[in-house]
């Protein structure tokens, strides 16, 4: 294909560079079709050769692809002008092309990379919900093979997306192993449940979607060999027995499906694995779907367009994939030495199902009180932006005024075709802090203001949300292993007044709040050894003055306030992954000032220093870094504090995942309760009487050494609600 034949005048690209014939050997076990040449690929001659190239060969070693049994081509073979997506005109024009190729390579799997094949050669879109998914007996122009749609590599060139590289080394592993045949039998039974007692299988609920309440209307069950049955919730009693035959249940986000079968009257198996806790403990980075962690481990094509059309095949679908996965996941875990973090998330479920369910009471004056008073604070406050805004709430508009005003927010990104306009900026409220934070502008800072007070009266405030708070806590919400809440997110709640509608369930009774202070730094000094700072915390120093002492050179008694609070805003920032630059910007502080304070506490805390260094070179090697309790986070792109950020939180999640919400649980004493977490914080309630036994309590289950010779004090306060604890 050096010359053009006379074919190919009709094509928009007949006077663009090219074309570009494949790459490899003739015939190979693999084609790889991606979709146009880009403009290395159109100067050097063949394809994939600049940093998609790169992404991709890397991608192939990794995944065990041997480089002779692989064929590279396009769909199109000329560079199409300023790498805009090729037309549709193109792709005919080079079939003929492609179907050359195909006749001559002979390929048992073609692994179609990007949208545009999988689109053009499979009619499948979008390529997000398709990748990785295997088409046994695909026909591609004429040619019958197997085809896997990948991702493309460009796509992991933009900023973040690296993390979705092992997608793509998944992916191209499945053109490497032989054709698995998916033994599947499912049924849309009334029949009795077969009544032998099970080890294991999987268990999927189908319900309707409301963000206020879930209706159950099927449970499937997967078993291993492929069998699956579904039932209508009509057959109660089937299901029951069903149920009373497994000893562990195998869930796809096991924490809602016991929730809702709880609810239903349903007794759950003891046991409890949970593919999508799996996975996050395997890979956070990911998503953690069942169509995503299917496409990554198994063979086998999408399924979850049928939800709607097929819901008894589909609810065996989501049992058989689960039953399937977890096979694989174990290995990985296994692999990792990992198995114990994820067996303590699936034994914390229970815990945090039982914190959703009871809730934690309002009191509803106080938020009534609260919301209207938010509401009209924000009334007050429109006045004084109403000679610059119509609607404050619009984007469009406070889109115009900030650039009036010399204030210019980030843009978007967006499709290359997309002309500038005002859609173009991005005004979220995290965007509008950074902004209100970095410019002296009075009108920023009410809109900012004004924009916090309608969240908090609708999310926190609000009346109508009930008498309970039914948030839920996620074990797979952050890469650190902490977990997140959501529906409201608590965590999301200042402290003072609009914590203080959060109170205990019954009257005589309190709240205590078991806190791990400083635990970043406890972790960071023991994992670096740095023996200086383990001393100060164990003679009972305050840290904050203790490290300002050592940093200004000065007895820890002659630390006055203003210094102790710069050690505090600077060492805090050091181990959440803030450089100095963030930190002088996010606490106001002199830049200078920052600097100097950090390099003065790097150089008498080399240790620290040496550790981040070792956290660091880790990463590149490895792709990973590791706590001392296994926990892995992967790094293919991320920014060096982001790296050494991880261990010492991490860890320090461990200790409330273990002590917090694993152990605190079955240890207190009855009637108390766990209430709420947050971050490094576990909530209990409990009848005031019963303080010096919940307390004893809480030290003895929360201060337990996970690390030898490592413990690690907790601060208890008391409270008749949560924003008045002391």
């Amino acid at each position: 294909m050096s010359a053009k034949p006379p074919s190919c005048q009709t094509c928009p690209y007949y006077t663009r560079p090219g074309p570009i014939s494949g790459d490899g050997p003739t015939p190979a076990k693999i084609m790889y079709i991606g979709e146009a040449p880009g403009a290395q690929e159109a100067a050097l001659g063949k394809p994939f050769v600049g940093p998609s190239g790169k992404i991709l060969r890397g991608s192939a070693k990794r995944a065990g692809t041997i480089k002779a049994d692989v064929f590279i081509t396009n769909l199109v073979k000329c560079h199409p002008p300023k790498n805009e997506n090729p037309r549709i005109e193109a792709v005919q024009a080079c079939s003929k092309f492609l179907q050359q190729e195909l006749n001559l390579v002979k390929p048992h799997s073609v692994v179609l990379i990007g949208a545009l094949p999988t689109s053009a050669l499979l009619r499948k879109t979008p390529i997000t919900k398709w990748r990785g998914s295997v088409f046994n007996d695909a026909d591609i122009l004429g040619y019958t093979c197997r085809a896997i749609p990948c991702l493309h590599p460009a796509g992991l060139l933009h900023k973040g997306q690296m993390k979705l590289l092992p997608l793509i080394v998944a992916d191209l592993r499945k053109a490497n192993e032989p054709v698995r045949s998916q033994d599947f039998v499912w049924s849309d039974t009334t029949a009795p449940p077969n009544a032998t007692q099970r080890e294991c299988a999987a268990i999927d609920i189908e319900t309707t979607y409301d963000k206020t309440h879930s209706e159950m209307f099927r449970v499937g069950f997967g078993f291993l060999g492929g069998d699956t049955i579904s039932y209508n919730t009509s057959y109660s009693k089937h299901i029951q027995d069903q149920l009373n035959s497994i000893d562990v249940g195998v869930y796809q986000n096991g924490a809602f499906d016991i929730r809702i079968l709880q609810r239903e009257g349903y007794k759950v198996p003891k046991g409890i694995f949970d593919t999508m806790l799996a996975h996050h403990t395997i890979n956070s980075e990911l998503p953690h779907g069942l169509d995503s962690i299917s496409s990554e481990y198994l063979h086998i094509q999408q399924w979850k367009h049928l939800s709607q059309k097929e819901p008894a095949f589909y609810n065996c679908m989501d049992c058989h994939t689960t039953m399937m996965l977890k096979a694989p996941l174990e290995a990985k875990l296994k692999e990792y030495g990992m198995e114990s973090i994820a067996q303590n998330a699936f034994d914390i479920i229970p815990h945090v199902v039982a914190m959703q369910v009871h809730g934690v009471k309002r009191d509803q004056k106080l938020a009534m009180k609260l919301y209207v008073g938010a509401l009209k604070r924000v009334e007050r406050l429109e006045t004084q932006v109403k000679p610059y805004i119509t609607n404050w709430r619009s984007s469009k508009q406070l889109i115009e005024v900030l650039l009036k005003l010399g204030i210019t927010p980030p843009k978007k990104r967006r499709k290359k075709s997309s002309g500038e306009n005002y859609s173009s900026y991005t005004v979220e409220a995290e965007v509008l802090e950074s902004l209100a934070e970095s410019h002296d502008s009075p009108f920023l800072k009410i809109i900012v203001t004004m924009r916090k007070l309608e969240k908090l009266a609708s999310t926190y405030f609000n009346p109508n949300i009930g008498d309970f708070a039914h948030s839920e806590f996620l074990l797979r919400g952050t890469s650190t292993g902490r977990l997140s809440s959501r529906e409201p997110n608590l965590q999301n709640v200042p402290k003072g007044i609009s914590r203080s509608i959060y109170v205990p369930t019954h009257e005589g009774w309190e709240f205590a709040s078991a806190d791990y202070k400083q635990i970043e730094m406890y972790m960071s000094a023991w994992d670096a050894k740095e023996q200086n700072i383990l001393d100060a915390f164990a003679a009972g120093f305050d840290i904050h003055k203790f490290i300002a002492a050592e940093i200004y050179n000065k007895r820890v008694e002659d630390i006055i306030d203003v210094e102790r609070q710069s050690a505090k805003f600077i060492v805090y920032g050091l181990n959440y992954g803030r450089g100095a630059a963030s930190i002088a910007k996010a606490y106001g502080m002199s830049l200078s000032a920052t600097k100097a304070f950090v390099d003065r506490y790097f150089g008498r805390f080399a240790k620290l220093a040496q550790r981040r260094k070792e956290y660091v070179d880790h990463a590149e090697q490895h792709n990973y870094v590791a706590t001392y309790f296994g926990r892995r986070r992967w790094f293919f792109d991320r920014k060096p504090t982001e790296i050494y950020a991880f261990v010492p939180q991490a860890t320090a999640a461990e200790y409330i995942r273990i002590n917090g919400l694993l152990r605190l649980p079955r240890e207190l004493p009855k009637p108390a309760r766990l209430a709420i977490t947050v971050h490094d914080d576990v909530v209990v309630e409990y009848p005031k009487e019963m303080r010096k036994e919940v307390t004893e309590c809480l030290k003895d289950v929360m201060e337990s050494p996970l690390i030898p010779n490592l413990k690690i004090p907790i601060s208890i306060s008391y409270g008749p609600n949560w924003g008045n604890l002391s």
